[in-house]
Order: structure tokens, then sequence, then C-alpha cells
């Protein structure tokens, strides 16, 4: 099967910006875990937060979920300690709530997830 779904991302100091977009599949998730644990392996950072913004395509299957709890448990296991997650609906408001952690707080907003993860 192809891959769907894209994640970009970069470092802003020590927060990692993800650029999330589009409906994923299980086969997206896989292509971008390798790189992503690249990416954080490879930084300077022992605590280090996470910033995701989800375009309003964002969504999987619970396959795909599970996949993703993955990479977030990882994230956790390796420096991070805040997730702010800007989202555009409703539904991904509920999947994050079923399927996140204290440490993770959503936002409708990116300048209040900043402002969040700077300040606390």
């Amino acid at each position: 099967m192809n891959s769907h779904g894209n994640i970009s991302f970069s470092w802003e100091e020590d927060i990692f910006v993800l650029i999330v977009k589009g409906p994923f599949n299980e086969e997206g998730i896989e292509v971008s875990v390798p790189l992503l644990q690249e990416s954080v392996l490879n930084n300077t950072y022992n605590k280090w937060k996470r910033l995701e913004m989800w375009d309003s395509e964002v969504l999987g299957s619970p396959e795909t979920i599970k996949r993703c709890q993955f990479i977030w448990n990882w994230f956790n296991e390796n420096g991070c300690t805040k997730t702010a997650v800007v989202i555009s609906n409703s539904i991904q408001a509920q999947v994050l709530e079923q399927h996140s952690d204290s440490s993770t707080q959503t936002f409708l907003y990116k300048e209040k997830a900043l402002e969040w993860l700077r300040n606390n």
C-alpha cells in the first residue's frame, strides 16, 4: 500500500516543531518514525519540548493511532517534557484526549501553544 500523510519538522531552539498534514495510514507513520527518531537522537538538548501543528485532514485508523502512540511514548522516554498540539477540529481534540497524557495540551492557535511551551 502507498504511504499517506506527511510530516515535516525542524528545531527552534529546544522546541521540536512538527508540521503534520493529511490523513495517515500505517505506512505513512512507518516512513516518518525513523526520521523523527534520528532528529531527536541528533539534537543537542537532553530535555526538550514538542509543538505539533495538525492540518484539518490529520486523522488515522485505530491501528495508525496505536503506532502514533508508540512514537509519542518514545519521545517522552527520550527527553520530551511537554507537548503542545495545534488542532484544526473537534475530532482531533477527542482523539488526543483519549490517547495523550498530562504533559500534552491542545490549542487552536500556534501563538498560544508556544506561549504555554515557553512559560510552563
